[in-house]
């Protein structure tokens, strides 16, 4: 299975608003060329809502697995560990 990454890291001239934009023009363009069939998303706006969504069209844990994998590959960019 092949796996495209989307970079967790916007590009630093970007706004906050403007990285947000920018990462979800990244995604829609890989999955409207790859025929993406599973998608889960997190958001957290300026107010402090919490926003998710997923579809889900393909063995779930396929899904939890990808996002068990982002949750690691984010806390290890984001969390240094003594």
């Amino acid at each position: 299975m092949q796996s495209s990454v989307v970079s967790l890291l916007p590009d630093p001239s970007d706004c906050v608003e403007q990285g947000v934009l920018s990462r979800l023009e990244d995604i829609t363009k890989i999955a409207k060329e790859s025929g993406a069939e599973t998608i889960a998303i997190t958001m957290t706006c300026a107010d402090g809502t919490v926003v998710d969504c997923w579809y889900c069209n393909k063995d779930v844990y396929t899904l939890i697995g990808a996002m068990e994998a982002l949750k690691q590959r984010f806390i290890d960019s984001k969390i240094e560990f003594s």
